[in-house]
């Protein structure tokens, strides 16, 4: 995904442009909502793999299916397993994988928020056909009990649109993108169902939960193939719906991986309270797995840094980690290989994953990488517009790289993110 730093000096009322590691970045841009909702800094985490599972963050959930079963996401979890086994399993998880001692950690860690995925069928907007398993709801208000109580501030995030909007298995269902398909009326116009269902979702959430929450995020991560137009205009639809009955909530945006062209929507004063979430992450592609490890620290203190720092919406960087390598078990999905090793379908061997997933192998060279990598990272997202992130992972089975708390407690991740050794 993308992005780099920012400072502001203001002297006489002049907003100046300093120049750092041979970027420009404009220290002067007033946010498109400030002066309208409070500026702080959001350091968090998100609790992903909990209430929408994903294979490769906790992959004892899907060890008991073999790699031909058919099983790849949330979606065939509950239809394999039919809606009583899944229930026992979902709810042994639910219970077990966040927990407040959880909670307690990541704010004894220094963090201020956390950022929860859930499905749209939290609340049991669940159609014939559909073999979602619900009762998540109560485990999702004691996490609201529970950060009010030890003083962590959440962010509800809509994970898995009706449809999926990007056939990723975190989207709940893995494979085809219905979240925008068309239904068209007898006299010829359309509509399109599953944009309404959401609208209709997030107004529940607003009005179920919304006094609980720091913010909402409409929508994760639309894809790219997705009319930009129809996410513009979702968007203003959700603003306008959950503002009518919850005029005060926070929303946060994805950038549908189109940043910068998203960043210059929903501008104040027309608008208050609007964050743009982007993810970045060097890992994806194996332009970004070929990098050195300089490369990446680079990347981030340069490119990452000043696309934050001069996004004109304030920016959160809802996602990112300290992977390198796609080699955590299953990441790219269930029963698939990684590209850093070849062995995922149509890739080529870069370098071994032997031993990427054990803490106890890696070397104080690598640790003092983390270590740069995730504090450079810190830096580059708080800087100018950039408002803040959150670490994708609160914590992993077997994936050391995407795991905060596991982080803190090897010494690569500061005990106190605002104490940093490394900045940009």
């Amino acid at each position: 995904m993308q992005l780099e730093f920012v400072a502001i000096a203001l002297v006489s009322g002049v907003l100046a442009t300093l120049n750092f590691s041979g970027s420009e970045v404009n220290l002067g841009k007033y946010s498109n909502f400030s002066r309208s909702m409070d500026d702080e800094i959001v350091r968090g985490v998100n609790i992903g793999g909990w209430l929408v599972l994903e294979p490769w963050i906790t992959p004892s959930m899907f060890s008991q299916f073999s790699t031909s079963s058919g099983v790849a996401d949330q979606w065939t979890f509950c239809q394999t397993l039919g809606k009583t086994e899944a229930s026992k399993q979902l709810q042994a998880h639910w219970s077990s994988w966040f927990t407040e001692q959880d909670v307690i950690d990541i704010a004894a860690a220094g963090l201020t928020h956390i950022r929860v995925p859930v499905g749209y069928w939290l609340l049991g907007d669940v159609e014939a056909g559909e073999p979602w398993v619900t009762g998540d709801l109560p485990f999702l208000f004691a996490a609201l009990d529970w950060a009010n109580v030890h003083g962590l501030k959440v962010v509800v995030d809509l994970h898995c649109g009706p449809g999926s909007q990007n056939g990723f298995d975190n989207s709940g269902k893995k494979g085809a993108i219905h979240w925008d398909d068309k239904k068209y009326r007898s006299d010829g116009s359309f509509y399109y169902p599953n944009v309404d269902r959401t609208i209709n979702v997030l107004v529940s959430f607003a009005q179920r939960f919304g006094d609980r929450l720091w913010a909402l995020e409409v929508l994760n991560e639309p894809f790219i193939s997705i009319d930009i137009n129809l996410i513009h205009t979702f968007y203003q639809r959700a603003y306008d719906a959950v503002r009518a009955v919850k005029p005060t909530l926070r929303l946060m945006i994805s950038d549908a991986f189109r940043f910068p062209d998203t960043n210059t929507w929903f501008q104040y004063p027309q608008y208050t309270g609007v964050y743009l979430d982007t993810h970045i992450y060097q890992v994806f592609d194996s332009y970004h797995l070929r990098m050195t490890e300089v490369q990446h620290l680079t990347q981030t203190c340069n490119q990452d840094r000043s696309n934050v720092a001069n996004s004109d919406l304030w920016t959160i960087t809802g996602e990112f980690s300290l992977a390198t390598t796609d080699c955590a078990q299953w990441l790219n999905g269930f029963g698939t290989g990684a590209r850093y090793d070849g062995s995922f379908p149509g890739s080529s061997f870069i370098g071994s994953c032997t031993n990427r997933d054990k803490p106890e192998t890696f070397s104080q060279e690598y640790r003092n990488f983390l270590n740069q990598f995730a504090e450079k990272q810190m830096c580059a997202y708080e800087t100018g517009n950039g408002k803040g992130w959150f670490f994708w992972n609160f914590k992993t089975e077997v994936a050391p790289q995407w795991n905060y708390l596991l982080g803190v407690q090897e010494g690569w991740i500061p005990k106190d993110p605002s104490q940093r050794q490394y900045n940009c």
